[in-house]
């Protein structure tokens, strides 16, 4: 893939999602948690992850406030602002090697577009 307009190009490697499936003994998906503020949405990852955890399968859980701390803190809560959270976080979910769990609050159907996998729940 290219954008010669930014002048970007895309590296694919040479290990392939199978070959880090098969390593890993299990296939990778993302969890999209959905609810509003407050509703429970981390609690409830967090405990996916440590119950997966003793199952021995990889995983880790994406907070949208957590990534707020970091890769999103210059956004604000704006509806625009939001959305963009939402947009960056299906992003990071994408390059992952085994899909991340992530809570949030709002359903979006443009966030399994960017994955483009039907390993979205």
């Amino acid at each position: 893939m290219i954008d010669e307009k930014r002048n970007i190009y895309w590296h694919k490697g040479k290990i392939t999602r199978e070959d880090r499936e098969r390593i890993q003994g299990h296939k990778g998906c993302t969890i999209w948690l959905t609810g509003l503020s407050g509703s429970g949405k981390s609690t409830i990852a967090h405990k996916l992850e440590e119950r997966l955890f003793e199952l021995g399968i990889r995983s880790y859980v994406l907070d949208g406030d957590n990534i707020r701390f970091g890769l999103n803190k210059d956004l604000g809560f704006s509806r625009e602002e939001r959305k963009e959270n939402i947009r960056i976080i299906a992003e990071v979910a994408k390059l992952s090697t085994l899909q991340p769990l992530y809570p949030h609050t709002k359903r979006t159907d443009w966030a399994q577009e960017i994955s483009r996998r039907k390993e979205i729940l």
